[in-house]
């Protein structure tokens, strides 16, 4: 690390879900590094939704996501803080669906994904 941050126009970019992990490093490595941590806020329920609206048109057929239920992920963003678990929630309960062969999400389908990514969190 000590060579990289003392390259002529070389930035060294650290990105991280958690500040602890910054503050964990040895006092040596963070002194060499000069580290100016930019916290980046979590989406708002409205941006998560458009998000997650665009992911699902993508990945499914109109109409197999309910509206009530892209609202329930758009807030699950705003408390979990990552928009890739709902991602992931989104692929497990599609894949749960079409393992019962169904042709829409169920709120069950989200509630079974999320206990089974739950370790992921």
């Amino acid at each position: 690390m000590v060579i990289l941050n003392r390259q002529p126009k070389v930035t060294l970019v650290l990105i991280g879900n958690k500040f602890e992990d910054i503050a964990g490093l040895p006092s040596r490595a963070k002194s060499s590094l000069q580290a100016l941590p930019i916290k980046f806020d979590g989406y708002s329920v409205e941006v998560a939704k458009k998000i997650l609206m665009e992911r699902i048109e993508r990945a499914f057929q109109l109409g197999v996501v309910e509206e009530k239920h892209i609202d329930w992920l758009a807030e699950a963003v705003s408390k979990v803080g990552d928009i890739r678990v709902c991602f992931n929630i989104l692929l497990t309960a599609g894949l749960l669906a079409e393992c019962e062969g169904k042709t829409k999400l169920e709120q069950e389908h989200f509630l079974n994904a999320t206990k089974t990514i739950q370790h992921t969190i």
